[in-house]
């Protein structure tokens, strides 16, 4: 009898350790690559970080009020972008919550002083004789923008966010919410939001 309740007791231990294991790994697998996306968006390697967040959420937000490509803006917002990892936890239901400090310019500022560069650009060759091709415009509009974001005068901003990863098709991606977008994105989302309320 003592002999079976002991191997009924070990049987429960072995089953609760590898059950915390299990959920160790879970926990590192979902922090990497939030870890791999956020050093992505840092380096402005969109392509890579477009594997662990749905991009096309985050532009189908952003897109529609303002002037050039979304993916312009995101790589100006990451001009200055630094995060640190404050630990990561089993929230359950599938989900992992990635707890990440970050700071970076304020898109609200460097995208009013882009759109006074950008209508200046846009004024000025409305009435030139060979306006420039659509590649040459962002081209410009890129050029215009980063300047924005590496003004000196262009205050930072920081928050704290929880990074909600799942797990999609076996690969961890974070949910994007405007919460997210913010954090990440140096208030992206309400300056544009802002924008768009401004042209009504």
């Amino acid at each position: 009898m003592k002999k079976t309740l002991k191997i009924a007791v070990s049987l429960m231990m072995i089953v609760s350790l590898i059950l915390t294991c299990s959920g160790c790994t879970r926990v590192n697998q979902a922090e990497k690559a939030a870890i791999t996306m956020l050093e992505a968006l840092k380096a402005g390697d969109l392509d890579t970080a477009k594997e662990y967040m749905d991009f096309d959420e985050v532009s189908g937000n952003a897109s529609y009020a303002v002037v050039g490509d979304t993916d312009m803006y995101m790589r100006a917002a990451m001009t200055r972008f630094y995060y640190e990892l404050r630990g990561a936890e089993d929230a359950g239901d599938g989900v992992v919550k990635v707890h990440v400090f970050t700071s970076g310019v304020s898109m609200k500022h460097v995208i009013e002083d882009f759109l006074q560069g950008a209508m200046q650009y846009i004024i000025k060759n409305a009435t030139a004789e060979t306006r420039p091709s659509q590649e040459e415009t962002t081209k410009n509009l890129t050029e215009i923008i980063t300047a924005s974001a590496e003004n000196p005068k262009i205050p930072v901003v920081s928050c704290e966010v929880y990074l909600e990863m799942i797990k999609i098709d076996g690969k961890w991606k974070v949910k994007v919410n405007k919460s997210v977008v913010n954090s990440i994105f140096g208030g992206m989302f309400t300056a544009i939001d802002d924008v768009k309320m401004g042209a009504q």
